[in-house]
């Protein structure tokens, strides 16, 4: 699956350039698309240390609210990396970029 991933990474990437970015400035996908390998590595074990939490403690509130807060962030990225970037103008690309910025420094 990941191949698949940075397979579309390398075609994104390719967009960026031919709608006029340097490679320099394409390539924060890469470390996007790094980030949410990470991040779906650790959510993984994350499922099994919650199911042996103690319930109604407060500690155990934070980490599964801190869990969801990563699901989601893995989900909104993932769904950026998976629509078509054919057709998009320049300003669309950008808007795109701002988009997986905030989700890789915000929530991840």
């Amino acid at each position: 699956m990941n191949f698949e991933l940075y397979d579309r990474v390398d075609n994104m990437i390719r967009r960026y350039i031919e709608a006029g970015y340097s490679y320099a400035a394409a390539s924060f996908l890469t470390d996007a698309v790094d980030a949410l390998c990470d991040a779906r590595r650790i959510i993984i074990y994350t499922y099994p240390f919650a199911f042996y939490l103690v319930p109604r403690l407060s500690q155990t509130e934070i980490f599964i609210n801190n869990q969801q807060n990563l699901e989601m962030g893995i989900e909104e990225l993932s769904k950026h990396f998976e629509e078509d970037m054919g057709g998009k103008t320049p300003a669309e690309l950008e808007a795109d970029k701002m988009k997986v910025q905030d989700h890789f420094y915000l929530r991840i």
